[in-house]
């Protein structure tokens, strides 16, 4: 949608007969409209060109943690390096394993800024990390949010933090407890109820196996060729995918110039 269609559509509306349906058809173009211009006003927020571009991540990661364990400034500056820290390990695939019960201690409701905290407990969890590093600070995000003593808003975010966690390092996560979770699904309040069914979305495409067999929806072919990673371990293939479908169009851009073909032999001298 750009600005000369939206032009038309005005001028459309004020010469043409104007109706209810036409009305709100503008209306919701002007909407999309300014959200198209704010997008193209705001530049892209993050930018991590400048982290992947750190001589010695792993060294730099450790020198910076050890700093914040003995750092007595202010809570703010702790959060940045802990952002910092968590930003490092997430993009280089580090291995800082202190840090992660480091920042479990913080992982309370009553907390201050305890969404920051646990985006970046969830940025630093990656798929090289042993899950069972990462398995008490799960567990402590499930039993400090995901309870029926707390608020349903609490709850919606402990559950969305234990999907982002789980979508970097699906290993980390047990049937009992993920079947647990899912029962959240009936939930009263709208907010918990979609925080659970994306957490199902989410070991449907990535584990259905550690699904109820209800929670696994109907098998497809995408679902049935779905194979669990196991730790360390890597994908690899010995083609390009997608080129099988090159060859059936080139198959079938030749059938289809050989029929051309003819059609026309009726025009040709005969020799």
């Amino acid at each position: 949608l750009d600005q000369s269609a939206v032009r038309r559509m005005l001028h459309a509306g004020g010469v043409n007969k104007k109706t209810l349906k036409k009305k709100h058809k503008i209306e919701k173009a002007m909407v999309t409209l300014k959200k198209q211009k704010k997008k193209q006003r705001n530049p892209s927020a993050v930018n991590f060109s400048a982290l992947h571009l750190i001589n010695d991540p792993q060294g730099f990661s450790e020198r910076l943690f050890k700093q914040l364990e003995s750092s007595t400034e202010r809570f703010e500056v702790k959060l940045m390096i802990m952002d910092l820290i968590s930003r490092l390990v997430g993009i280089h695939q580090l291995f800082l394993f202190n840090f992660y019960p480091f920042i479990q201690r913080y992982l309370q409701p009553h907390q201050r800024e305890v969404t920051k905290l646990l985006t970046y407990f969830a940025q630093a969890c990656h798929d090289l990390v042993p899950p069972e590093v990462i398995e008490s600070g799960l567990k402590a995000i499930v039993n400090n949010f995901v309870t029926e003593r707390n608020s349903n808003e609490v709850m919606a975010v402990g559950l969305n933090a234990v999907r982002e966690v789980c979508a970097r390092c699906p290993l980390v996560m047990t049937d009992e407890l993920l079947q647990d979770l899912a029962q959240y699904k009936t939930s009263k309040d709208k907010s918990v109820m979609m925080a659970a069914r994306s957490l199902i979305q989410l070991f449907r495409s990535v584990n259905p196996a550690l699904l109820h067999k209800k929670d696994r929806g109907k098998p497809t072919e995408a679902s049935k060729e779905v194979t669990v990673k196991q730790y360390g371990e890597l994908k690899t293939t010995d083609f390009v995918p997608g080129t099988e479908a090159l060859d059936d169009e080139q198959d079938g851009e030749k059938q289809t110039n050989n029929e051309n073909q003819g059609k026309f032999d009726f025009f040709r001298d005969p020799e």
